[in-house]
């Protein structure tokens, strides 16, 4: 695991002095928020809003980091721990991504150019596929995956959720692309699969569990 820990903190760190070199040409108020129609509607001070990626992200990786170790199921995460340390990078990939596009949104002269609805689906698309992935080769454990009290109950709940999951998340995947054309629906049709597959997975969850009555 240390290989991806380390190639996530190099991303973070190119991040990091990426964020440095663009500093001088931020304005003191920067757009942190854009609505579903990609106009800003949320802003704050550039030094607060430079250092939350960044922060958020370390953060995220240290407690992927500890995960395999505090998880009282973790010999189930080393079965899949590749695709774990996959996750890993994603996810950091994705964050300073979203992180470098927000800020050349903030650059004058290139605020009107930059839609980021248009810059953002297509990376959760890849992200969301990457989930879906992973979904349908995860063991049972108390951080990772469709944790519902039916999947963790029950080994049948567990593995047959995942297994829909994964195709359900690469699902949204394709709608997430397709969405980026969409224009100001886009987002907003996103938003709506993810809410969708999320609550099914739920419910199909019990039904298994109840089916098999916790096996």
């Amino acid at each position: 695991m240390y290989r991806s820990v380390i190639a996530s903190a190099c991303i973070i760190a190119a991040t990091v002095a990426a964020t440095a070199l663009l500093y001088p040409a931020l304005p003191e108020t920067m757009i942190t928020h854009w609505g579903a129609d990609g106009a800003p509607n949320g802003f704050m001070d550039k030094a607060v809003a430079v250092s939350i990626v960044p922060v958020m992200a370390v953060a995220i990786l240290a407690l992927f980091a500890a995960i395999p170790r505090i998880d009282p199921l973790r010999k189930n995460i080393r079965g899949f721990m590749g695709y774990y340390e996959g996750l890993i990078v994603v996810t950091t990939a994705f964050m300073a991504y979203v992180d470098i596009a927000s800020l050349l949104a903030n650059i004058p002269g290139t605020q009107e150019a930059i839609n980021m609805n248009v810059m953002v689906l297509p990376a959760m698309a890849l992200l969301m596929y990457y989930i879906g992935t992973i979904l349908g080769k995860t063991k049972q454990n108390w951080f990772i995956g469709i944790r519902t009290p039916w999947t963790l109950s029950s080994k049948e709940s567990w593995e047959k959720t995942h297994a829909l999951g994964g195709k359900l998340f690469k699902a949204v995947a394709v709608v997430a692309l397709i969405a980026t054309f969409t224009g100001v629906a886009g987002i907003m049709i996103f938003v709506a699969a993810i809410i969708l597959v999320a609550v099914f997975l739920v419910v199909y969850s019990y039904v298994i569990f109840s089916a098999g009555k916790g096996r």
